[in-house]
């Protein structure tokens, strides 16, 4: 949803039930939440905060994929 709506990696939050994303995009925000209950999905999801440090790593030119 960052990239569509054109967030910088710093300014990414989770998607809450009252986000005006899902006015906007109300399908898709549907499907995330859909496939978010999946045990398969679950099995594998990384917290947003993860990607957000890794994002902004590699935005610095100084990418690190040791970030936990």
């Amino acid at each position: 949803m960052g990239r569509i709506t054109g967030k910088k990696p710093e300014e990414i939050n989770e998607l809450n039930i009252n986000d005006e994303l899902r006015k906007e995009f109300p399908k898709l925000t549907e499907f995330l939440d859909t496939m978010r209950k999946q045990s398969f999905v679950i099995d594998v999801t990384i917290p947003y905060r993860i990607h957000v440090q890794y994002a902004a790593s590699v935005l610095s030119g100084h990418a690190n994929p040791d970030i936990e």
